[in-house]
């Protein structure tokens, strides 16, 4: 997976850049925050290659995929906490230290009628989750190897 650009069924999304996002879990507002270290975690969690993502999400069961977005969720909230942890340290922020959140935590508290919205939240965090328009001045084609080699077969079915 390009985490610049990628499709997901019919709809294109781009990556906009590091997102600090929140999510509201048992009604209480959870930071979470796409940076190296959630970035590390994650690749972890796809088997040493980020770009997996996509085909995990796409072919795993529903509760292989609410386990790997709680994972995800728990390794992006991580990363809220450490940003906001050094901001405090460097003098950036106020306040206290957070304690980081235990591996499990969203498995532990998330119910599974989160997953769509929780899912949502991760591909927006991570910058994947943001839909743009074409413009219309710009032309897109998306070659079909297989669909011109067949039509390009039929064509010369007909020549004959």
């Amino acid at each position: 997976m390009d985490l610049t650009t990628y499709k997901r069924g019919s709809k294109a999304y781009r990556k906009v850049g590091i997102v600090m996002n929140k999510i509201t879990l048992n009604g209480k507002d959870v930071e979470l925050y796409y940076n190296v270290k959630a970035t590390i975690a994650i690749t972890e969690r796809c088997g040493g290659d980020i770009g997996n993502l996509s085909n995990i999400l796409e072919s795993g069961t529903v509760g292989t995929t609410l386990e790997l977005i709680c994972g995800i969720l728990d390794d992006l909230a991580n990363g809220a906490v450490a940003k906001h942890n050094c901001d405090v340290v460097m003098g950036l922020a106020s306040g206290e230290k957070k304690n980081f959140f235990p591996n499990g935590f969203f498995l532990a508290n998330a119910s599974a009628k989160d997953l769509n919205d929780f899912t949502g939240a991760v591909l927006d965090t991570m910058g994947l989750g943001s839909e743009y328009t074409i413009p219309e001045n710009v032309k897109v084609e998306e070659k079909d190897i297989d669909l011109i080699e067949i039509e390009a077969e039929k064509n010369k079915g007909k020549k004959s």
